[in-house]
């Protein structure tokens, strides 16, 4: 059984997740309220984003299982995924204050390059080694909060 048989299970799991997470948003008042920075007109479930987090800690671990992932990546990966959930969710339901969320994503994209070995990640000959590491973690809270 290939990693290909999984797909297809993922997207069902990802379908009856979300369907199910919007029931328990709801049913819990997990909601994201219209503002002046809101597309939407009417309370909406927030915090979807789980139901896919897990999702991808679990294929991290299936391609890990199927396909020896190295065991340092999947350290990074699954910590660090798991650690990103469990703050996200919290976020969506305790509203984190933004100087909090900016610390904790900070230190998560510091961790992962670090665990990633970031600084061979961006050598180039304009860029010193030594600004890499700050560099790459600067652009992944950037991309976070892009995302978000």
């Amino acid at each position: 059984m290939g990693i290909a048989f999984f797909l297809p299970v993922f997207f069902l799991f990802s379908i009856i997740g979300s369907l199910g997470y919007k029931k328990i948003a709801i049913r819990n008042q997990v909601l994201a309220t219209p503002n002046r920075r809101t597309l939407h007109n009417n309370p909406i479930p927030k915090g979807g984003g789980v139901v896919f987090s897990i999702l991808s800690v679990f294929s991290v671990l299936l391609v890990w299982w199927k396909c020896k992932l190295p065991d340092e990546l999947l350290w990074v990966l699954v910590a660090g995924g798991l650690a990103a959930s469990i703050f996200g969710i919290l976020d969506d339901i305790k509203n984190i204050r933004a100087s909090i969320k900016l610390v904790i994503q900070i230190l998560l994209s510091a961790w992962t390059v670090y665990w990633l070995e970031g600084y061979e990640l961006f050598l180039t000959d304009w860029v010193p080694s030594y600004l890499s590491f700050p560099l790459i973690s600067f652009l992944l809270v950037w991309m976070m909060n892009g995302y978000n």
